[in-house]
């Protein structure tokens, strides 16, 4: 499922976000209806880590629901401290947080009698302890709200769901047994790739996969598949022991002779491992030319569906979000012929 929030969210900032460079609304964090009181930190410090920094996704404004870049005003480095500030009283004892935002993005989608609003967090907080960081709580979450013009409830939705996560974290001590620096923070992708199999590993484990998870594990749920890549065949046996086409909605992945191939509702892609990630080139729909553009913030699964089913095809080179196996969408390839998925 969030492999197809991912491709969908990744689309939607893709396509309008050229429509919407010279539209933009401003992003501010509402105020907290109350404090915390007794908070063990009394300070706070924040690790962006967003691609851009300045940008917050893609909203719709106006009577024609014209596409705004969101843009956090002023930036959330200031907004983070403002609403530190407000978030607790004077009886906080002497103590640092560090909040580390890896994704913080919003998008908007218009039906026939309401509108969709999404936010996707991405975080972690951690307290500072003799220069050395103790991870405190993670989140990785969609908000989803409706309304009639669901803008500024979206706002409101994603102000609170990263103000509650720090509050709820306020009173709470970090465990000992791990702890990180600054830089290993700001990198900790490289960290936790180090720590999954399907990265650490110098091959794969030939098979079928049903979820990430497996994939991700490389415990495959068959393994008896056989592959003829040349004639763009894969099969596996059933349960009566007849040779069959997996179905690419039922599975995730499969390794065929060391070689991982990405199941997509267009056929199966081979990955390809570059700089530590996985990418394949292959096929998405999109709404307008949406321009070869990095996308600033991607996220979420679910409603890929969503997307106009009359909407032109598009090839993109496409990166695997490591924790949820999501597809990011990096960038439009353009002049080049459509990829041929396996099948």
């Amino acid at each position: 499922m969030m492999k197809t929030l991912i491709f969908f969210f990744a689309t939607s900032l893709c396509v309008f976000r050229l429509t919407a460079q010279e539209n933009t609304d401003s992003f501010s964090f509402t105020p907290p209806e109350k404090k915390i009181s007794e908070s063990l930190y009394n300070k706070i410090t924040l690790i962006d880590g967003r691609r851009d920094t300045s940008f917050m996704g893609i909203a719709q404004t106006g009577m024609l629901n014209r596409k705004a870049r969101v843009i956090p005003d002023p930036a959330i480095s200031v907004q983070v401290n403002n609403l530190f500030r407000v978030l607790i009283d004077n009886t906080a004892k002497e103590g640092e947080l560090v909040l580390h935002i890896r994704e913080f993005s919003f998008a908007e989608l218009t039906g026939s009698m309401s509108e969709k609003g999404y936010c996707y967090l991405q975080a972690g907080l951690y307290s500072k302890r003799d220069n050395m960081l103790g991870q405190l709580a993670t989140i990785d979450t969609v908000v989803l709200v409706k309304a009639m013009d669901v803008t500024k409830k979206m706002y409101r939705a994603g102000s609170s769901v990263l103000t509650d996560f720090i509050a709820k974290n306020l009173t709470i001590t970090a465990s000992k047994s791990t702890l990180y620096t600054y830089d290993e923070v700001a990198r900790i992708d490289s960290i936790e790739k180090q720590t999954l199999k399907l990265y650490s590993s110098a091959t794969l484990t030939d098979g079928l996969y049903k979820s990430y998870n497996s994939f991700r594990d490389q415990k495959p749920d068959e393994t008896d598949v056989i592959c003829d890549i040349d004639n763009n065949d894969i099969r596996i046996k059933d349960g009566k022991g007849k040779s069959v086409k997996p179905k690419p909605k039922e599975v995730y992945a499969i390794v065929c002779n060391r070689t991982a191939y990405i199941a997509t509702d267009y056929g199966f892609y081979p990955l390809t491992k570059q700089h530590g990630d996985f990418f394949f080139n292959g096929k998405v729909k999109s709404t307008a030319n949406s321009g070869d553009v990095i996308a600033a913030s991607v996220f979420f699964g679910a409603i890929g569906g969503l997307i106009a089913s009359n909407s032109a095809t598009s090839t993109y080179e496409i990166k695997i979000d490591h924790l949820s196996g999501g597809f990011i969408q990096m960038k439009e390839i353009k002049n080049v012929g459509q990829p041929d998925s396996v099948y």
